[in-house]
Formats: structure tokens, C-alpha cells, sequence
């Protein structure tokens, strides 16, 4: 359903800001803007709860209505930020022209696209979920799955550099790559430690990034290089915590880095959040569209 006006608008990105069009905002913004506050205002009407056993079966109820308006609507909005990537990838814009600053706020608007997706989540569970525990464990769901799709800001830049097959096998074997590298410390070499473990993924994760722009600066682009690239740009989100670890932070337990980092439970979106993630990592991912953009866009060495 597209009211005739909201087309008017969407015609008009189109010719005077099609990058702010491509990023199809006008209809996230709207649908998810709508959704929230239908569900926000009257999203208690789709609750009952049955209050005669006391306070025991009013819990285990509402343990029940987390799945359906809780964890349910958080899978339906990752759903929709697949169709939404799916939508990127179909698009042929020119990034080319952008400046750096032009790509920040590109990569700004798509996370905005992003949170926008989770708004009907958000205001779903709010506004059903009553007992504190369930309300608190579904904000720490949503704001873990808005941190790590933090990534899908970028992805709009690089996407067509890959098939969807080949995106869904780099993530599968990074995975597979990840539980072999813990295997072998963890069990092989009897390596301890939550820190250490993650302090053996950080280098690892720096030795492939150092990797990858040494070879991209050099325009030495292969289709393995750029699958490399994919991996260390989806796996970033994972990786900024630890350096809070490493600042001191939290020098005893590098567990409150991501705790606070992927959703601190019973105070969500907090400012540490916002620092460590909205401008952290999608700072430095602007700078990696700039650079790995205008790498593979123009005449590069092959091998």
C-alpha cells in the first residue's frame, strides 16, 4: 500500500537525491513509524494475562508472551532487514562522486534504516511485556541484533562485489574458522581465559584487516581479497569491545565490555552504547567504504 503523495516524495528523491532514494528511508521511515505506534499505543489489547493464581502464573504466562511479542517480532525485523539489504543489492547507484564526508552520512542514513527496522520490535514489547525480567531480557535481544547489524551500514557499498551465495558461505565459514581457532587454543594448547581468547581473535582479526588494505591500496584485488574484506567488515561489531577491555575499563572482567557494549541488561541504548558504536564503528566503517569503494571501482591489477 503506497498513498499517492508518499509516491510524489519518493519520485522526487529519485531525481534530486537518489542516494537518499536508494536507501528507500521514505518507506522504512513510514511503515516502521506507523507499526511502532500502533503497537505502541494499543499493544496491550493484544495481552491478556490471568491474574487468579497470583503473581507465579501472571510470570509463566508472560514468559509465553515474550515469544510472541518479543522474541517473534525481533525475528520478523531481521526478516525485513534481509529484504532491505536485498533491496541495495538490486540497486545500481554510483557512489563514485561521494566525498568522504558524503559517504559518512550515507553510511549514517543506512544505519538510520537500520534502527527504523526495529521500531515495531521495539514498540511491541514495550508496550506488552510488563513483568521487569522479560522486558529486560527482550531489550537486551534487540539492542545485541541492532549492535551487530551495525555491519549492514556498509554492506550497500560492497554488495554487488558479491553473490548472496557467496556472502552466506563467508559467514558460514568465518564461523567454522572461529570455532576451529578456539578449538585448537582452548583444547589443543589448554589456552585459559575468556581475555586471552579474546585478546588471540583481536590480532587475528588485525593481522587480516592490515592484510586487506595493504592489498587494496595496492589495487591488487582478488575475488578471495574481497571476500577476506567482507568477513573483517561484518566481524568489526565484535571486535570494538574488547579495545574498551584494553583501555582499562573493565580490567577484571572483559565480559562487561560486550556486556555493555551488545546491551547492558536493564538500561538499554545507553551513552556508552552510543559512543562505543554509533560513532566508533560507524566512523571507521565510513572510512572503510571510502577506501574499499573507490578500490574496486576503478581499473585494478588482477591476478
Amino acid at each position: 500500500m503506497k498513498p499517492e503523495f508518499l509516491k510524489k516524495i519518493d519520485n522526487y528523491l529519485l531525481v534530486n537525491y537518489p542516494v537518499l532514494w536508494q536507501s528507500r528511508i521514505l518507506w522504512v521511515g513510514t511503515y516502521s513509524l506507523a507499526l511502532f505506534a500502533l503497537f505502541y499505543f494499543f499493544g496491550d489489547r493484544f495481552d491478556y494475562e490471568p491474574y487468579e493464581n497470583g503473581e507465579f502464573s501472571y510470570y509463566y504466562h508472560e514468559r509465553q508472551d515474550r515469544v510472541m511479542f518479543g522474541i517473534l517480532p525481533l525475528f520478523l525485523s531481521i526478516l525485513t532487514l534481509f529484504y532491505w539489504l536485498y533491496t541495495q543489492y538490486q540497486q545500481k547507484i554510483d557512489y563514485s562522486k561521494l566525498s568522504l564526508g558524503g559517504f559518512t552520512a550515507t553510511t549514517l542514513l543506512n544505519f538510520a534504516c537500520v534502527v527504523l527496522l526495529f521500531l515495531p520490535a521495539i514498540g511491541l514489547a514495550y508496550s506488552t511485556l510488563d513483568f521487569p525480567r522479560n522486558l529486560e531480557n527482550t531489550w537486551l535481544g534487540i539492542q545485541t541484533v541492532v549492535t551487530l547489524a551495525t555491519a549492514a551500514s556498509i554492506l550497500p557499498f560492497i554488495l554487488r562485489q558479491y553473490t548472496i551465495i557467496e556472502t552466506v558461505l563467508v559467514i558460514f565459514f568465518g564461523f567454522v574458522y572461529c570455532i576451529g581457532v578456539a578449538l585448537v587454543f582452548a583444547g589443543i594448547l589448554e589456552v585459559k581465559g575468556d581475555s586471552v581468547m579474546v585478546t588471540i581473535f583481536v590480532i587475528n582479526y588485525l593481522a587480516f584487516l592490515g592484510y586487506v588494505l595493504v592489498k587494496f591500496a595496492k589495487r591488487e584485488i582478488t575475488q578471495n581479497l574481497k571476500r577476506l574484506a567482507l568477513l573483517c567488515v561484518l566481524a568489526l561489531p565484535l571486535v570494538v569491545p574488547a579495545f574498551t577491555y584494553y583501555a582499562g575499563y573493565y580490567n577484571y572482567r572483559i565480559e562487561r565490555a560486550y556486556e555493555y557494549a551488545l546491551g547492558f541488561k536493564g538500561d538499554p541504548f545507553t551513552l556508552k552504547w552510543m559512543v562505543l558504536h554509533v560513532v566508533t564503528v560507524l566512523t571507521t566503517y565510513s572510512l572503510l567504504a571510502y577506501f574499499m569503494y573507490r578500490s574496486m571501482v576503478f581499473p585494478v591489477k588482477r591476478k
